[in-house]
């Protein structure tokens, strides 16, 4: 008798969490942390994009003062400028 495939060999022929409601995935990012996080958005495009909204809530910096003026031209950018509470 040949040996028999465990089930956990076989990968899905599709991704379930894809079928979940943004809303209960955006739920279920709020329990992970930033690692957990950066290696669920690594795994497809809508994981990547839900996960976007998890990662790095707050930044802390310690600058030179010289360099001030480059981070609040970065701050600016759309990218950031959203994320940005205070300088």
């Amino acid at each position: 008798m040949p040996p028999q495939k465990a089930a956990y060999l076989e990968p899905p022929q599709h991704c379930m969490i894809e079928t979940l409601p943004a809303e209960l995935l955006h739920h279920i990012f709020t329990f992970l942390k930033n690692k957990e996080i950066i290696a669920a958005r690594a795994t497809c495009s809508l994981l990547c994009a839900i996960g976007a909204e998890h990662v790095l809530d707050e930044i802390g910096l310690v600058f030179q003062r010289d360099k001030f003026e480059g981070l609040v031209e970065l701050a600016k950018r759309t990218l950031f400028s959203e994320r940005v509470k205070s300088l």
